[in-house]
C-alpha cells in the first residue's frame, strides 16, 4: 500500500535521481565539513542539508522554513510521526508565505498591490 502511494501524486518523482544529484556536492566536501568532527555531528549536518534541499526542490523557502519550524516544533508531541509528517518540506500543510515566489507571482503580487492603491 505504502510502496503504491506515488500513483495518488503526480508530483512524486519515480526516482530519487534529483535528490541524488542535488547532495551529491555535500557528499563530496562532508570530510571538510566543521561539524564532521563525530558521527554525530556528520549525520546532524547531513539531515539538516538534507531538508535544506528538500525544501529547494519543493519550492520552499529555506529560511522560511526554519523559522516556521523552530516556532512550532516545541509545541508538537515529537512522538506523533503524522504530525511531525505535516512539518516536512513537501506538506501541502505549510503555510503559504513559507512557498518561494517566482518573479511572476512577486509582479501579480505588486500589481495587486498598486491597484489597490
Amino acid at each position: 500500500e505504502g510502496l503504491m502511494e506515488f500513483t495518488n501524486d503526480a508530483i512524486i518523482p519515480h526516482d530519487n535521481t534529483s535528490c541524488e544529484r542535488s547532495i551529491r556536492p555535500f557528499v563530496v566536501i562532508r570530510n571538510r565539513c566543521k561539524f564532521s568532527v563525530s558521527v554525530h555531528g556528520a549525520q546532524a549536518s547531513a539531515m539538516i542539508y538534507s531538508l535544506v534541499i528538500s525544501c529547494i526542490e519543493n519550492k520552499q523557502n529555506p529560511y522560511m522554513y526554519f523559522t516556521h519550524l523552530f516556532e512550532n516544533l516545541p509545541k508538537l508531541d515529537l512522538t506523533n510521526k503524522e504530525e511531525l509528517r505535516k512539518y516536512l518540506p513537501y506538506s501541502r500543510e505549510l503555510p503559504s508565505y513559507i512557498r518561494t515566489l517566482s518573479k511572476s507571482e512577486i509582479k501579480a503580487i505588486l500589481n495587486e498591490a498598486n491597484s489597490q492603491v
